[in-house]
């Protein structure tokens, strides 16, 4: 098996790790077991080591990659986060009027788009 082929295995497992804890974590919450600030905050935290396995196997699979690929995973991070600043900043101004505050959801949910946007960008320039 070759390691492109083993961090997919694992960042498959990663990410059915994750959702599963963050199901479980939900029904928990949604539930009246857990009492008390502290506890709930743990349970609702149990998806983050999940999280943090992504991330490390992220990280492992850019630092496998050729110097090509790498420069279009650059330039799409570049995109997503200069991107997601503009628009987190902008917002901003626009909350000084009484729109409501994004969530870090909606947040995370640009970020991702735009990286897909600039490693599209990115990658077709190198065709």
């Amino acid at each position: 098996m070759t390691g492109r082929h083993r961090r997919t295995l694992e960042l498959g497992a990663a990410l059915v790790a994750y959702a599963g804890l963050l199901l479980v974590s939900i029904a928990i919450l949604r539930g009246d077991a857990i009492v008390g600030d502290l506890p709930r905050a743990l349970v609702a935290l149990m998806p983050v080591p999940a999280a943090i396995a992504i991330i490390a196997i992220a990280i492992a699979q850019f630092l496998a990659d050729d110097e090509l690929q790498q420069r279009i995973r650059l330039t799409a991070l570049a995109v997503s986060c200069l991107g997601t600043m503009l628009v987190a900043f902008s917002w901003g101004f626009l909350e000084g009027l009484g729109y409501e505050p994004l969530s870090g959801f909606v947040i995370f949910g640009i970020l991702v788009g735009l990286y897909a946007v600039g490693f599209m960008w990115s990658a077709r320039r190198y065709r």
